[in-house]
């Protein structure tokens, strides 16, 4: 694929190295198995199979890859994947983060009616939670080469801190 084709998708930059995270934790440990889906999304991990989680290879991301996976009943592997199917995951990881980059921002309209309505504690909690996946957002938006994703990240940030910042929020 030419990187002509690739910048008319937004993907100048195509992964072909993954971090691939397993889990073998059996239903019936509802809250081991809980903990290990929420530290997975909370990295930034993408579903790939039903018990298969990617994130691009990076030594940041092998790291915290690796800490989740320590916790046990968790594998962690490197894989290289040819060209054509890097593109297609490539893509659906940039999907994911992008539908991250929505929830984030429907998370900040949130915080904005409990400012109007006077919740500014409530508010305030919210922001620092969203601040950190905004952060998230940002630093894997960053290490995987989606620019046209990092400005956005970068606009976020500065709607949200300058909300806060306005309503006495103390910033962020």
């Amino acid at each position: 694929m030419t990187t002509a084709t690739l910048e008319k998708k937004g993907l100048v930059n195509v992964l072909s190295s993954w971090c691939l995270l397993a889990y073998d934790i059996p239903a019936k440990e509802r809250k081991k198995r809980s903990d290990f889906l929420k530290r997975a999304r909370a990295l930034g991990a993408m579903k790939f199979t039903q018990s298969v989680y990617l994130l691009p290879n990076t030594p940041d991301t092998y790291h915290e890859a690796e800490e989740l996976a320590a916790l046990g009943e968790a594998y962690l592997w490197v894989s290289e994947i040819k060209e054509g199917e890097a593109f297609k995951v490539t893509q659906s990881f940039h999907a994911s983060l992008t539908l991250r980059l929505a929830a984030i921002h429907n998370r900040i309209a949130r915080i904005a009616s409990h400012l109007e309505a006077g919740r500014v504690f409530i508010a305030y909690r919210m922001a620092i939670k969203t601040a950190t996946m905004l952060q998230r957002v940002w630093k894997l938006a960053k290490a995987s080469g989606f620019e046209d994703l990092v400005p956005q990240v970068e606009a976020t940030v500065e709607t949200l801190k300058g909300m806060m910042e306005g309503k006495g929020g103390g910033g962020l």
